[in-house]
């Protein structure tokens, strides 16, 4: 549930289910930092510019430093974040059981814009929106949500490009 593990250069990332984000000497496995979260960090870490962005149960997605393991920013919704974030073009994109499929400055954290399909009425008990992390091919996001449709979004251009009809219950799994 935690996610997968991020590797560059020097140095490996992980995130557990106690909240925390790990950074070790991938040679040694010395513990180089720890940075500690209020909930598990469900989905995958993200690497962009010496920065690590990871999204968490806690409501938030966090930019954290690489190097030190200080928080750069923070924002919060009133959902789980479970999808693992994309970076492409210095936005960073990334969809929440809030429904949304949100566009962040990658620099800053500051929401750019949103595009809102609710929170569905899949399978009970379970989850809401889009839990799955979103699969970028030429400017298009690819994603399932709760409801069971799977939607191709252009991000440039901000619409819808085509969705299927619906599938099933919830649509958890993440594209490649």
């Amino acid at each position: 549930w935690t996610g997968q593990t991020l590797k560059y250069g020097d140095y490996v990332w992980a995130a557990d289910v106690g909240g925390h984000l790990h950074c070790w000497e991938a040679k040694t496995g010395k513990l180089v930092w720890i940075f500690s979260g209020e909930r598990m960090f469900k989905g995958s870490p993200c690497l962009y510019k010496n920065r690590i962005y990871i999204p968490s149960v806690d409501n938030h997605i966090r930019c954290i430093d690489a190097s030190d393991g200080k928080l750069i920013w923070d924002w919060s919704s009133w959902a789980d974040n479970d999808s693992s974030p994309r970076i492409l073009d210095g936005k960073l994109y990334i969809g929440g059981e809030d429904g949304d499929l949100k566009c962040f400055d990658a620099e800053t954290g500051k929401l750019e814009w949103k595009e809102s399909y609710g929170r569905g009425s899949g399978e009970e008990p379970g989850s809401e929106g889009i839990e799955c992390s979103l699969a970028i091919a030429d400017n298009i996001a690819y994603f399932g949500h709760l409801e069971g449709i799977v939607r191709a979004y252009d991000l440039k251009n901000r619409k819808l490009v085509w969705k299927t009809p619906k599938l099933g219950l919830d649509i958890d799994a993440s594209a490649l």
